[in-house]
């Protein structure tokens, strides 16, 4: 068995194999800095302490599509 490769998350510091972290093709490495549960978690935190921003940053994706597919 071959040794699985790890990354440390950037959110807590600690080491967890690679096919934790999601893809990011900006990245050196080419995966995210968090891994996907911590990822999760921190999109869950911010949509709870700012739901006005998420609600008008959704209507103007909504508007943009409503747009778009009446032309």
């Amino acid at each position: 068995m071959g040794k699985e490769e790890i990354k440390f998350c950037s959110c807590c510091g600690l080491p967890f194999p690679k096919h934790d972290f999601g893809k990011n093709r900006q990245t050196p490495d080419g995966l995210a800095y968090y891994t996907k549960a911590h990822a999760a978690q921190k999109q869950k935190t911010f949509r709870v302490t700012h739901p006005e921003q998420v609600r008008d940053s959704r209507e103007r994706y909504l508007n943009k599509l409503r747009e778009r597919n009446s032309a």
